[in-house]
């Protein structure tokens, strides 16, 4: 409470409150320790300077925070001051000391810290040890990152999959999913995605969306059945940036209604003058789609 107040003398008066009560926590949950000393390390870093908060640390009576914990706090503190190098071997310190005793709270802030650090491989470990598709929240998101970071494609996929088959949706989540199947060229589960987000809508603002990159599938796949021809269940083109834009209109063109892909094009230009997308969107509108023709 007095950190958050700010007042003139505060944050002096709320370490002195910390660091004379640290060495009675040996009775008090471990998780709770962790904290208190984390906060009262932090503290002592912005008042007086990062060799304090490192001797608070090192002269601690034994016990109050266990190893692991110690080799966290210090490898934060010397990523804070610049030490990545110091910072990075404190950090595979704290999971060599990290052990299937460990509780959540305890994984959590070593996965934070790996991930910190740049340690995703690491983090990523610990992450799915704790992260379940039952739920969403800022984990699931450190969870992915590292997934992304790793290359991780397949565990993001079925990641995403089971928090559907749970009844979850999130935006960035799918379309972290559709990134990947797009990539790798899984038109059969991008269709499969796609279909059963369109017949159950989780968001039905989204709709219009999965439309066009459903329609862009089709193109790329010469399923034409696949491809929305009305260009009013596209997202609408004042609203989009000009990379979708451009897409719109070139699905109009393939969809047999190049005058619609021409109207589009123009609509994009008009409102995207200086965009190398726009100005492309109408060189494709203006160009011929169809067999080719022979002339005898």
């Amino acid at each position: 409470m007095l950190r958050s107040r700010g007042r003139n003398g505060d944050l002096v008066e709320a370490h002195n409150v910390l660091k004379n009560r640290i060495d009675d926590l040996g009775q008090g949950a471990a998780d709770f320790r962790a904290e208190y000393v984390g906060l009262t390390i932090q503290i002592e870093r912005e008042i007086a300077s990062v060799e304090d908060a490192k001797s608070r640390l090192d002269s601690m009576t034994e016990g109050v925070v266990g190893d692991a914990v110690k080799d966290m706090l210090l490898a934060e503190l010397l990523w804070l001051d610049g030490d990545s190098v110091g910072a990075v071997r404190k950090a595979k310190d704290a999971i060599k000391a990290t052990d299937e005793h460990s509780g959540v709270e305890e994984k959590r802030r070593l996965a934070n810290l790996l991930q910190m650090v740049g340690l995703h491989k690491e983090a990523l470990a610990i992450w799915k040890t704790i992260v379940r598709p039952d739920y969403i929240g800022r984990e699931t998101y450190s969870l992915l990152e590292c997934a992304q970071r790793c290359e991780d494609a397949k565990y993001v996929v079925e990641f995403s999959r089971n928090l559907r088959t749970n009844g979850l949706w999130d935006r960035r989540v799918f379309e972290l999913e559709l990134h990947y199947l797009e990539v790798y060229n899984d038109y059969d589960g991008l269709e499969q995605v796609l279909q059963e987000f369109l017949r159950e809508p989780s968001d039905e603002a989204y709709v219009p969306s999965i439309r066009l990159r459903l329609s862009i599938l089709g193109i790329r796949t010469a399923r034409m059945d696949l491809v929305h021809a009305d260009v009013d269940m596209l997202p609408s083109i004042v609203e989009v940036e000009p990379r979708i834009g451009r897409m719109i209109a070139n699905v109009m063109r393939y969809a047999k209604e190049p005058l619609k892909g021409v109207e589009c094009a123009y609509d994009l230009l008009r409102l995207n003058r200086d965009d190398v997308d726009a100005h492309l969107a109408m060189i494709e509108a203006l160009l011929p789609v169809g067999p080719q023709i022979v002339i005898n």
